[in-house]
């Protein structure tokens, strides 16, 4: 009988250790399973073209998403900046000051994208500068997106860009 007894317990112990083991498993494959389907989103952010001509400065915005993962993704965020910052090269210590800007922030629209789709925007900013003074100033673009559910290293992916110009009158 103490053999029965110990036999008995044991298998309850093997089978108990079997489930744990089984549960622990199951677990670590949905993590892995999720970073694989993150890995299967290819995310393109630019910001580009950054130009003045004349009494205007301009840039281009664009993302891309192509969703390779087996289930559909939500864009919940997406922005486009322009802002045209004065420097002084002559007083340091004086911080950049923003003298004129355009964004894009209506866009609170959210896009779904099913599995195997792509889907982009592409968005121009025109800002005119015909009354800003003379001096030095550079365009900051920026342009970025936020997709619902993804860990991404910065968060959220996004892309800025300056570039410096003078006017004199």
């Amino acid at each position: 009988m103490l053999t029965l007894r110990r036999f008995k317990t044991t298998a309850v112990f093997v089978a108990l250790v079997v489930l744990l083991i089984s549960a622990v498993c199951v677990y670590a494959r949905t993590v892995v399973d999720d970073d694989d389907d993150n890995n299967r989103l290819d995310r393109e952010v630019i910001v580009d073209e950054l130009q003045r001509s004349g009494n205007y400065t301009y840039s281009t915005h664009e993302y891309s998403i192509t969703n390779n993962r087996t289930t559909p993704i939500t864009l919940i965020e997406q922005e486009f900046k322009h802002r045209v910052m004065q420097t002084y090269p002559d007083e340091p210590g004086k911080s950049d000051a923003e003298r004129t800007a355009k964004a894009n922030d209506d866009i609170t629209d959210t896009v779904r994208i099913p599995a195997g789709e792509t889907k982009s925007r592409y968005y121009r900013h025109r800002v005119n500068i015909s009354e800003l003074g003379t001096g030095t100033y550079y365009i900051n673009a920026y342009t970025r997106i936020n997709l619902d559910g993804i860990r991404e290293d910065p968060t959220p992916k996004a892309e800025e860009s300056s570039k410096t110009f003078e006017i004199m009158r």
